[in-house]
């Protein structure tokens, strides 16, 4: 099976990876571009013996990420579980917080989810 993993740097996704990978299935890694951790991870993913690769993209960027797993069902004929595990956390007081921050985060936690669900379904 192939697993498309959103926030797979994160705990979540470090934790449900080495699972999915004991599983036999095909992992794709995806969290935010340029992370130096992303290709170590999917090495790590590789030597318990399932195939990984670590995608970087910008979940903020709804279009193309919906774009993004489109590509990369196509290239492994479909994507059999999506998980959303990605989300962007603040730890500040609530009037140090932005307005542009909260809608980063609302566009992260929730609307990051339902975009790549949604371009996925169909397949």
């Amino acid at each position: 099976s192939s697993v498309l993993l959103t926030g797979a740097l994160g705990t979540l996704g470090r934790a449900q990876a080495p699972a999915f990978a004991g599983e036999g299935a095909s992992l794709l890694l995806l969290d935010r571009p340029g992370v130096a951790a992303g290709p170590s991870f999917a090495q790590e993913i590789s030597a318990l013996g399932a195939t990984a690769l670590y995608v970087g993209r910008d979940l903020n960027d709804l279009e193309a990420s919906a774009a993004t797993a489109r590509r990369l069902s196509d290239e492994r004929e479909g994507i059999d579980i999506l998980i959303n595990n990605a989300a962007l956390i603040v730890n500040r007081l609530f009037e140090d917080f932005s307005t542009a921050e909260y809608e980063d985060r609302v566009r992260v936690n929730s609307s990051a989810a339902f975009t790549p669900a949604r371009a996925l379904a169909p397949a």
